[in-house]
């Protein structure tokens, strides 16, 4: 049988609580390979590893389906807005909650030169950039280092994994808002004109705004309640 909307609040908000926890363990682990006091980080965090290691698939399991629940809690406000052709959000909406993706740094090792970098496939755990690094500097006599870089700009929009659900809606909706207006003077020419920028921006600023506090006083009435400055979380 389908699920209540209160049921499909409630799968989203286990989703972000999985996420949450999983980060907490992910930190502590880190804090264990970072401590040059600790001479076995991986025999010391074995057991964590193991734990997280059942929680993200878990997380695995559960986040496609909490990410199609919040694209359709979306644009079920998009539709009562005439945001909707034959009852569709033209486009639909589209995104993933992803880790962000890493890059492999490599420096001469005896000056600071950047001679090299490889981007890494999402999902790679902490334990596994210390073999990494251990492995290139070993082979190579290089100095590397494992970094995160930015999202991509994608159809669906990566967002970042976090925790922070008014986030989640708000940044999809924004997104969402700038692929809308793709085809339109102000999205053709965002790059060339700064007036039809600043017009898009506002634009998805504004639906961002609208939109994304119906689908939280309708769905999640708990986060409706707590407010925040999105550009400044997205600026962290």
């Amino acid at each position: 049988n389908a699920m209540t909307d209160a049921a499909q609040a409630e799968f989203v908000r286990e989703a972000l609580r999985q996420i949450g926890q999983a980060q907490q363990l992910e930190g502590q682990i880190a804090q264990r390979f970072a401590d040059p006091a600790e001479r076995d980080p991986a025999g010391a965090t074995a057991s964590l590893r193991a734990e997280r290691d059942r929680l993200r698939q878990d997380i695995s399991n559960r986040l496609p389906v909490a990410e199609a629940i919040l694209q359709e809690q979306i644009e079920s406000v998009l539709r009562e807005e005439g945001f909707a052709v034959g009852g569709q959000a033209m486009p639909p909406v589209r995104f993933q909650l992803t880790r962000l993706p890493f890059i492999l740094i490599v420096s001469r090792r005896d000056r600071i030169e950047r001679i090299d970098q490889r981007e890494l496939k999402t999902g790679l755990t902490v334990d596994a950039f210390d073999r990494i690094e251990r492995d290139v500097d070993a082979r190579f006599d290089v100095s590397s280092l494992v970094t995160p870089i930015g999202g991509y700009a994608t159809y669906p929009t990566m967002l970042p994994e976090t925790t922070a659900l008014r986030f989640v809606v708000e940044t999809a909706t924004h997104e969402w808002t700038h692929n809308y207006l793709l085809p339109s003077y102000v999205g053709l020419n965002y790059n060339l004109d700064p007036a039809a920028r600043t017009i898009n921006e506002t634009a998805a600023t504004l639906v961002q705004r609208e939109v994304g506090e119906r689908v939280l006083r309708r769905y999640y009435p708990e986060a409706a309640a707590q407010a925040y400055d999105l550009a400044a979380l997205a600026s962290d």
